[in-house]
């Protein structure tokens, strides 16, 4: 589907290098977007061409910068003062391109020194080409520093590159956060020959490693005693973030055998506060004999479009179109407060479902998905319709096609549905995919 991108506050277009507030705008309009598009890759609703307007027209406001040469990066370096994610991803991305040691330093000393700004300085290290990051990374790889070690890393893995002896040494590192990040790449980068290493940190004293190396101990092929760590995550292991708790479910449901996956899901539902979970992790989990327990939490207002999306993942079915779904009502476009909790809802974008239709839909097409047998938007996921959806799928789809396809084939590495929409593109294209 296109999402429909909202427009900045000014289209972007090639306007005189020597006017400050011109650039400025471009500057503002950038970091917006950027910041913008982090949240649009949570939605329910978006998938690859969404991205790729969106990214083009970020791109576009990069380029604005880029011609207004060093009025432009004067505006990334006022623009930094405010320390926002997205003002850190521009002023990152110029200082990356320049190829300026002295640029890049004082930006890499904000985001060490306030860690909330790391999804921008990632994103910068992401968005640039190779070429503007051979002598930067080497340096940040080489450095003394474990924050400049953990940024290389980081930039290696965004960009699925290799970067051989500093990972295998970052996986034993004595920082612990250089340890996590590395532990993490060997998965992210197919390394199989990392798996010796990532066994042994299912023991690590730290949780962050403890938790990678089991993650990525899967995708490379494990299926005991790393995917017992990882179903531990799961069912909360003591002080686990929300998002690795997620993180695992959705793994491991997609890793272990159907019935395996039936005890998981039962034994998570006698965690009362797991209810959402356990309903996303039906539809990760793609046992039919779960739909009708579905349907019925459809229900609950606050459980209902998460209900159905996780029917939609299971089955097939479509209910973003005709009248299998109800308007779902917009915030006050004035309403700031408003506007920030539509922000951070999880079902933003997803349908709402009309319970009798999608009762009927069930009666007439059920029959179809057998029970014992994983389905993934209707049908097994192999190889072939994993990278389909990895073109056209939405977003959140997209992201379970690409765990999919690394588990079918350890040592592939793991599809980025994050990066920017050109480079998926490239990599959809290098895979064979039709219509990439």
């Amino acid at each position: 589907m296109m999402l429909s991108v909202p427009a900045p506050r000014s289209a972007p277009r090639a306007l005189p290098r020597g006017i400050p507030a011109v650039v400025d705008r471009h500057c503002s309009e950038a970091a917006f977007l950027y910041t913008l598009r982090r949240h649009y890759l949570l939605r329910g609703d978006v998938d690859l061409a969404d991205l790729v307007a969106f990214d083009e027209r970020c791109e576009a406001h990069l380029d604005g910068l880029r011609t207004a040469q060093q009025r432009g990066w004067q505006a990334a370096q006022r623009a930094l003062g405010e320390a926002g994610v997205g003002e850190v991803f521009v002023c990152a991305l110029l200082a990356i391109e320049g190829g300026e040691w002295g640029r890049i330093v004082p930006v890499l000393s904000i985001v060490e020194a306030q860690e909330s700004l790391w999804p921008g300085l990632l994103g910068a290290f992401g968005w640039a080409s190779p070429t503007d990051l051979r002598g930067t990374v080497k340096s940040l790889l080489a450095s003394e520093s474990p924050f400049y070690r953990r940024v290389g890393l980081a930039a290696c893995a965004i960009q699925r590159v290799d970067p051989a002896q500093p990972l295998v040494d970052a996986c034993s590192d004595s920082d612990d956060a250089v340890r996590a990040r590395g532990l993490r790449a060997a998965g992210e980068l197919g390394k199989l020959e990392l798996l010796r290493l990532c066994l042994p940190a299912l023991e690590d004293s730290n949780a962050e490693c403890r938790f990678w190396a089991a993650w990525s101990a899967v995708l490379l092929g494990d299926r005991a005693d790393a995917l017992a760590a990882l179903v531990g995550v799961a069912l909360l292991a003591p002080g686990a973030p929300a998002t690795h708790r997620r993180m695992a479910l959705r793994l491991s449901l997609e890793t272990c055998k159907v019935d395996r996956g039936q005890e998981l899901l039962r034994a998570l539902r006698e965690d009362a506060s797991a209810r959402r979970l356990v309903i996303e992790g039906v539809g990760w989990a793609g046992n039919p004999r779960y739909v009708p327990w579905l349907i019925e939490q459809m229900a609950d207002p606050d459980l209902a479009r998460a209900a159905a999306e996780a029917f939609g993942t299971l089955t097939g079915a479509v209910l973003s179109s005709g009248p299998a779904v109800r308007t779902d009502p917009e915030p006050d476009a004035g309403d700031a407060a408003e506007q920030e909790a539509v922000f951070s809802d999880a079902d933003e974008g997803l349908a709402w479902p009309s319970l009798a239709r999608v009762e009927s839909w069930w009666a007439a097409h059920g029959s179809r998905l057998k029970e014992g047998q994983r389905h993934f938007l209707g049908a097994p996921p192999t190889e072939g319709r994993c990278a389909q959806i990895l073109s056209a799928g939405l977003q959140r789809h997209r992201l379970a096609a690409a765990e999919h396809l690394c588990l079918q084939r350890p040592g592939a590495m793991l599809f980025d549905v994050k990066a920017p929409a050109w480079r998926q593109r490239r990599a959809l294209a290098a895979m064979g995919v039709a219509g990439a």
